[in-house]
């Protein structure tokens, strides 16, 4: 008993003391901003049969958009995936659209350099 009270009493007197001689912690520079570059469009054909992988689709997507190093992310579902949403166009947010098929939605996004990552 007596060796744990006097290892808990240096203890105790040191751990001030190194932490004196410890470096200061100087204020961390202002990181620049990434050069957001790059587009890339996450296409969900899977529904109700593959939730894992739809589920997947959208983590990803706000995954790669949320550092900030691309231009645009684009989660595009189509066949399968909309019918799993049941959605009613007039509840979207504002940034959602709907388009009449998944060529009209994803044609114009390949010809603005957008990558495509299929699920």
């Amino acid at each position: 008993m007596n060796r744990l009270l006097c290892w808990l009493v240096t203890a105790l007197i040191t751990a001030p003391l190194v932490a004196l001689g410890a470096p200061s912690v100087q204020p961390t520079e202002k990181k620049e901003e990434p050069a957001r570059q790059g587009k890339l469009v996450f296409a969900a054909t899977t529904g109700l049969e593959d939730l894992g992988t739809l589920s997947s689709s959208f983590r990803h997507a706000r995954a790669a958009k949320e550092p900030g190093y691309l231009s645009d992310v684009v989660w595009l579902i189509y066949g399968h995936a909309v019918v799993s949403f049941d959605m009613d166009p007039k509840k979207l947010q504002p940034q959602a659209e709907v388009v009449p098929n998944e060529v009209v939605g994803l044609s114009p996004l390949v010809a603005e350099g957008h990558q495509v990552i299929r699920y």
